[in-house]
């Protein structure tokens, strides 16, 4: 009899046990994107303003290997893929599930982006910029490319013929550059957009870590009241 009491008041304290967990780990990330998040946001976006932005015809006094912004334009080309996207990726939704059951869901790229992509400057110059199979897609079009049949979500992510582009890069000489940003915008549009993370960035782990502590002192009650 005992033992079979034992065994209920253990099933029962198995739900509490789920949200003592999941408010934890929401703690634990909302104080990581407020506490450390939000100044590496607010530091890569003071970086990233002082970078030199060079215009066509000072190009060739960059040092290699120097960090810069440049801003062209995607060629207005008729040899367009899925979606008339110009410049793109591909990706599949993964979903993971912990120990404790909670349920994780990512995008990750099953198709890189080309290896590199010529725009032309505000000359009329080409520039090769150099795409790393992670190179970052800011401010991009996304397409929902999922059929009946898929278990998970598959999306398309680039962006169209035209479009202007900021690429955050490294410059390589002989008008090459390395890329670890791209944004569809003017610099100046980039810049603003890096300076307003920070503040989402606190806005959200803020707001996440409430209901994390919500989900926390429900588990808590549950416990102590046995269910």
């Amino acid at each position: 009899m005992l033992k079979g009491l034992f065994v209920r008041r253990r099933s029962k304290s198995g739900f509490s046990i789920v949200l003592l967990i999941l408010g934890g780990l929401g703690c634990l990330s909302s104080l990581l994107a407020v506490g450390l998040g939000t100044p590496m946001a607010f530091a890569n976006a003071r970086q990233v303003a002082a970078l030199p932005q060079p215009a066509p015809d000072a190009l060739a006094g960059l040092a290699l290997g120097e960090q810069a912004l440049f801003v062209g334009q995607l060629p207005d080309s008729t040899a367009t893929g899925p979606f008339s996207l110009y410049l793109y990726y591909f990706e599949s939704e993964v979903t993971t599930t912990s120990e404790s059951g909670a349920e994780t869901t990512r995008w990750v790229r099953i198709a890189p982006p080309p290896e590199q992509v010529t725009v032309y400057l505000s000359d009329g110059a080409p520039l090769t910029v150099r795409l790393p199979a992670d190179v970052a897609f800011l401010n991009a079009h996304r397409y929902d490319a999922q059929s009946d049949t898929d278990q998970e979500g598959r999306r398309y992510v680039g962006y169209h013929p035209l479009t202007t582009l900021t690429i955050e890069g490294t410059w390589q000489g002989e008008g090459r550059v390395l890329a670890q940003q791209l944004y569809a915008g003017s610099a100046e549009s980039y810049l603003r957009y890096l300076r307003a993370q920070p503040g989402q960035l606190f806005m959200s782990g803020m707001f996440c870590g409430g209901l994390a502590l919500i989900l926390l002192l429900s588990g808590a009650l549950l416990a102590l009241m046995g269910k």
